[in-house]
């Protein structure tokens, strides 16, 4: 499993990093395709417990948030605007529709915009992202945008803890964590995340971002904190549709939101951590 989980990562990292260097459309596009892969996950899941979302309403309005967000990042209004219409249409559709479960299927398109488009949109965001006036970023041997540094923060941070939760729940883990939720989940593996988390946050935030250390540092604490959470989040979710992983696109890892759930949680209070550093950008 492990070697699995590395030769993935050594085939598809370099490809990922190419594209979230280039920036502007070609990592828009990336994130699109990975979007729709993951609300493609969610849904199928969600079907496994009867409900019958319509796909091309989530699809269209989460396709429509992503362009937005690249044409027009700081047009927070017609985001918000597209939001409500979404969710207007959403629910006007259930009208037309020959089903007992018009609640799930709103709450689960709901859920799929929300939390799988609108999560993924600030990855996109904070491409856009500017150093804080007086910041000392590591000098480089080839031009770092520093938005592309804030992104490969997110994701080092995120899943070197869930390498390390991985690693110290394997070895040492002994107490169950959430045993309804997620049976291989211990407590001495969350101990392990949470440290890992501030390690790599430190390392990484000052060696890449060029945060301050008492910002890296705190920084790792929330995301040691909200990046588990997203894991057992979406744990629940798979436990209740009767899967073990959303998906197989990643070999060793799952599908792309046994991948990002982490991520995806980590993403907004990275983007809004970073941002509120430098009010002025």
């Amino acid at each position: 499993m492990l070697a699995t989980r590395a030769l993935t990562a050594l085939v598809g990292l370099p490809a990922g990093i190419a594209l979230m260097y280039l920036g502007g459309w070609y990592w828009t596009a990336l994130i699109a395709a990975i979007m729709i892969k993951g609300q493609h996950e969610f849904l199928a899941a969600a079907r496994k417990r009867g409900c019958q979302p319509s796909d091309a309403l989530v699809y269209a309005f989460s396709l429509a948030l992503l362009l937005a967000i690249q044409v027009s990042p700081e047009n927070w209004e017609f985001r918000a605007v597209l939001s409500v219409v979404f969710v207007m249409a959403t629910m006007t559709i259930e009208i037309f529709r020959k089903s007992t479960a018009h609640f799930a299927n709103s709450g689960v398109a709901l859920v799929a915009f929300f939390y799988v488009a609108w999560l993924m949109g600030y990855l996109i965001l904070m491409e856009g992202l500017q150093p804080s006036p007086g910041l000392e970023r590591p000098v480089w041997p080839w031009p770092m945008p520093f938005g592309f540094t804030v992104i490969l923060y997110t994701f080092g941070v995120t899943w070197i803890t869930d390498t390390g939760a991985f690693l110290v729940g394997k070895n040492l883990g002994r107490s169950k964590l959430c045993p309804s939720i997620s049976p291989g989940k211990t407590v001495e593996g969350s101990y392990g995340a949470f440290v890992t988390a501030i390690v790599a946050s430190a390392v990484l935030g000052t060696g890449f971002v060029g945060l301050p250390i008492a910002h890296a540092v705190l920084l790792g604490v929330i995301v040691g904190v909200l990046g588990q959470l997203g894991d057992l989040a979406k744990s629940v979710l798979k436990r209740e549709a009767g899967i073990k992983d959303f998906g197989n696109v990643f070999p060793g890892h799952g599908g792309v939101l046994d991948r990002f759930d982490a991520v995806l949680f980590n993403a907004i209070i990275i983007y809004y951590y970073v941002a509120a550093l430098n009010p002025a950008a």
